[in-house]
């Protein structure tokens, strides 16, 4: 295989894999299509060159584009302005919320605190986190001397704090006055996490913070929505389907 032909087949290699990842993202329309131009691209005889067939999949691939483009299906309102941490937690809030007007009940939370005692089997704040109780849900909580919490759950047992992070870097003692203030309330039984989410997923200042990414979160609603829209087909390609689709597209890339 000369130069030309291995750069085009990784290429296609490389196409592939990005949409597997992105498969669960789609709406069944367009993974009905994209999934039509991989099967006709394989259905090609052994005749053809590698350069040729692999070509003709990238051709394939931009006229699927281009014809999403046109029917306005890759229009995404959170593209449309830069949005500050508030609308994030604001979104992610009425997301955790059960009795929002998603009307999906607490399948989301539930797929966040799941992936939180995923990545995190050794922690004991993690895996403490009860699945099953109702969790009340607040923004801009404040928790007294130690700050103002992004997102704030509590439940009958736990309480979790989840400090967003977008552009704006940690602000002094923040997280480790957040976990202060959780530590008080352990010491009366409860439970409790406090989850810091930012792009990339890094360290805070209090090594007790769990550190999730974005991607991470986005990905995790993704599949939530593609279960979801197998148990209720109704809900498969709603408004709130697509606008939580969107959303999840968006901070994926954040």
């Amino acid at each position: 295989m000369d130069d030309d032909a291995a750069e085009t087949t990784a290429r296609c290699n490389a196409l592939i894999r990005a949409w597997r990842e992105r498969q669960a993202a789609l709406s069944r329309a367009q993974t009905q299509r994209i999934d039509e131009v991989f099967t006709a691209w394989r259905a090609q005889g052994g005749e053809d060159s590698a350069t040729k067939r692999c070509g003709l999949l990238l051709e394939k691939a931009r006229e699927v584009q281009a014809q999403a483009a046109r029917s306005g299906e890759l229009v995404n309102v959170w593209n449309i302005r830069r949005h500050h941490e508030m609308d994030y937690s604001a979104v992610l809030a009425w997301l955790f919320d059960a009795q929002a007007d998603h009307g999906q009940g607490n399948a989301f939370l539930s797929g966040f605190l799941c992936l939180v005692q995923t990545l995190f089997p050794d922690s004991n704040d993690a895996c403490s986190l009860p699945l099953q109780e109702r969790y009340e849900v607040f923004t801009e909580w404040p928790l007294g001397q130690s700050g103002r919490a992004d997102i704030f759950l509590r439940s009958a047992s736990a309480d979790i704090i989840v400090e967003v992070k977008i552009y704006a870097p940690e602000h002094g003692e923040q997280l480790p006055d957040y976990q202060r203030w959780l530590d008080g309330r352990k010491k009366t039984g409860r439970r409790g996490a406090c989850l810091f989410l930012t792009p990339e997923a890094r360290a805070g200042q209090s090594a007790s913070a769990l550190p999730l990414s974005w991607k991470q979160t986005g990905m995790t609603f993704l599949r939530v929505l593609s279960r979801l829209g197998q148990e209720h087909p109704q809900f498969q390609n709603s408004m709130a389907d697509r606008l939580i689709r969107q959303f999840c597209l968006h901070v994926i890339m954040l």
